[in-house]
C-alpha cells in the first residue's frame, strides 16, 4: 500500500500500530484510503483506514503509533523538507530501540525496587493483600 503525501507516494507496507476509537467514519466524498489494517490483536481481518486529500496535503487515520516507524517518519519529513527545497536526510533517530531500551531500564528498576521472589509467591498464591 501506499500514502500519497505531497505528491510522492510513501510506502506503508508492514507497518504497526494500534487503534482507539468508537463509531464509524462517514465520507462525504470518495477519498484515498491508503491504510489496510490485517490484524487485530490475534484476528486477521482487511479493513481500509484513513483519508487523504485529493492534494495529498491533509491526511487522516485512527492508527496510533505510525511515526514510531522510522522509514514512514523519515519519508514524511523528507517530503515535507524537500517541499522547502531542503536536502533529504537519513534515517537519524531509531526509536523502536531507544523505546526498547528504556523498558529495559524502567525493567531494571522495577527488579531491584520490589522483592521479586515475594512478589512471585503472592502472585502464585493468588493472594494480592
Amino acid at each position: 500500500a501506499a500514502f500519497p503525501f505531497l505528491g510522492e507516494n510513501i510506502s506503508v507496507h508492514g507497518m504497526r500500530g494500534y487503534e482507539i476509537h468508537m463509531g464509524d467514519t462517514t465520507f462525504a466524498e470518495e477519498v484515498c484510503r491508503p491504510f489496510r489494517i490485517v490484524r487485530a490483536g490475534n484476528a486477521e481481518e482487511s479493513v481500509w483506514d484513513g483519508a487523504v486529500s485529493a492534494d495529498g496535503r491533509i491526511a487522516g487515520t485512527y492508527i496510533h503509533g505510525i511515526f514510531d516507524d522510522d522509514h514512514f517518519r523519515r519519508a514524511v519529513l523528507n517530503r515535507l523538507r524537500a517541499r522547502h527545497g531542503m536536502e533529504a536526510l537519513p534515517i537519524q533517530y531509531r526509536y523502536g530501540a531507544e523505546k526498547e531500551h528504556a523498558y529495559d531500564r524502567l525493567a531494571a528498576t522495577v527488579q531491584r525496587s520490589l522483592d521479586m521472589d515475594k512478589l512471585a509467591a503472592i502472585i502464585a498464591a493468588g493472594d494480592a493483600r
